[in-house]
């Protein structure tokens, strides 16, 4: 499975992202109910940003110096069965299917940025990402999105809009160069 959460520490003060990876093999993970006594309540605790179920997939890390992009891919069939039952729809376990990746999310980090998370449940303000760098202010001064994407649990999906600067180095250049991430629609 391919879930990107947000990881509260215990006492709430700090908070951390979790990246569980996509299954590169026949193994795929189903979650647990939310209120399962091994999570040891846990699970309240965590923030689900994004979810993929029974697809093949893979990510691509690129670091920039200060940048970190990440693009997920995955199989445009998805569904697919574990173990013995793999890859499912009737072909013999022993056979790779054919696959067809298509890029499903972008995010990204930069160390000079800020993180902000957007919604929960019901419409989520855009306008609440407002930062500024040296001497230039980046805002976005209206929008919002209807969050209706659930994970498998039925938690509503929450956005992180991550936002970081380039320093202006060329003289042709106004201002320093905004780089936003996390405004295109999420997978569910």
């Amino acid at each position: 499975m391919h879930q990107r959460s947000l990881i509260a520490s215990p006492d709430g003060k700090t908070t951390v992202e979790e990246l569980v990876c996509t299954s590169e093999s026949s193994k795929f993970h189903t979650p647990k109910a939310l209120d399962d006594p091994n999570w040891f309540n846990q699970k309240s605790r965590e923030t689900s940003i994004s979810q993929e179920l029974y697809h093949v997939g893979y990510y691509i890390f690129t670091v920039q110096g200060p940048n970190l992009t990440v693009d997920y891919y995955s199989d445009d069939h998805g569904n697919r069965a574990s173990d013995e039952q793999y890859p499912g729809n009737g072909m013999p376990s022993h056979v790779t299917p054919s696959l067809n990746f298509v890029k499903k999310e972008t995010w990204g980090y930069r160390t000079n940025g800020k993180e902000f998370i957007i919604g929960g449940k019901g419409n989520a303000d855009l306008t609440a990402v407002q930062v500024s760098f040296k001497n230039t202010l980046a805002k976005i001064l209206s929008g919002s999105f209807a969050n209706s994407a659930i994970d498998y649990t039925k938690r509503v999906l929450t956005r992180t809009v991550n936002t970081g600067w380039l320093e202006r180095n060329n003289a042709d250049l106004n201002s320093d160069v905004f780089i936003l991430w996390g405004m295109a629609p999420t997978g569910s």
